[in-house]
């Protein structure tokens, strides 16, 4: 389920990697994070941690708005693929 393609989403380029069992990769206009996830069987192919979705790879946090953001972008990505991916809510009230 690795993909690493390039997807146009509200005019910023987007990449999903689904890495198996340890998480995906979120890329959006050259800047990176990694996500908390796993595989599944079943009516969806992968799920998502949202309570994971904090920072950037270079540190930066990210806002609850963004966050809501990266969420929609995940699924429109997956979808655009034929992928079901499942959301988890955050673990953290703060988060």
């Amino acid at each position: 389920m690795a993909h690493s393609e390039t997807l146009d989403i509200d005019g910023s380029p987007v990449a999903v990697e689904f890495l198996g069992r340890c998480g995906a990769r979120y890329t959006e206009d050259g800047r990176t994070m990694s996500i908390d996830g796993a595989m599944l069987t079943g009516a969806a192919d992968f799920m998502i941690f949202v309570g994971t979705i904090i920072q950037w790879d270079d540190g930066e946090r990210v806002s609850v708005d963004k966050r809501n953001r990266i969420v929609s972008n995940i699924a429109r990505y997956a979808a655009s693929r034929g992928w079901v991916v499942e959301f988890r809510a955050p673990l953290r009230p703060d988060a």
